[in-house]
């Protein structure tokens, strides 16, 4: 397994016979050519609840009823509309309540909205054809399809280069990105902002406790 099917990272560590996401967090086995989880960084901690040790702002902000599209726990805790101070000392609880429900929320789907492609493909037109504009809309692409960090990004460039895309007539060229926006399909969690309440689906949420835990490694 050389790429993680959930966070297309390449960090992916052998050991003992499980694949080990240093992105994902997680410990995965490989069964009939599909990726499976094995063991979930859960911990044994004392607070079982997050928005009773939240502050006022944050309490409000938690309650709502908001969900955040993600395919980390990093990502999901980045843009988890908290403070500071309450991440910090609600992070173990936070990540602990995540790991729980996460599995619940995982979806198939688009990578591109249809209001994202109608705003990229506005602004790409408007860029024009130049150089600037075809690494732009390369880079942007690859970035969100597979949230590629900058240097593959760039080698992503270069490969279309290699294959002379530059040298397209701006239509071709334009098809081929929206095309590539179109059918860009990916696995994501649309994980709630509150994961204090318990998950819709009671029965689904009890299997997936089953999955092995591992303890974090301390840092």
């Amino acid at each position: 397994m050389s790429e993680c099917e959930y966070c297309k990272s390449r960090n992916m560590l052998p050991l003992s016979g499980k694949y080990y996401c240093e992105e994902c967090e997680i410990y995965y086995i490989y069964k009939d050519k599909k990726q499976e989880y094995s063991n979930l960084p859960i911990e044994d901690v004392n607070q079982m609840c997050v928005r009773d040790h939240l502050c006022r702002r944050c309490k409000s902000k938690y309650s709502e009823k908001k969900t955040i599209a993600c395919t980390t726990f990093r990502e999901y805790f980045r843009r988890l509309p908290l403070c500071e101070k309450c991440k910090k000392s609600n992070e173990k609880s936070i990540k602990n309540a995540f790991f729980r429900n996460f599995i619940l929320y995982k979806m198939y789907g688009r990578v591109f909205s249809v209001l994202s492609i109608i705003l990229y493909t506005t602004w790409f037109y408007l860029m024009g054809n130049t150089i600037l504009y075809k690494v732009a809309m390369v880079n942007i692409i690859a970035y969100k399809k597979k949230g590629l960090r900058l240097y593959r990004c760039l080698l992503d460039s270069i490969l279309v280069t290699v294959l002379g895309l530059w040298n397209w007539s701006s239509i071709p060229f334009y098809m081929y990105c929206l095309a590539s926006m179109i059918y860009s399909k990916r696995w994501y969690y649309k994980v709630p902002v509150n994961l204090d309440s318990p998950p819709q689906n009671i029965l689904e949420y009890l299997e997936q406790l089953n999955i092995g835990k591992r303890k974090c490694r301390k840092t």
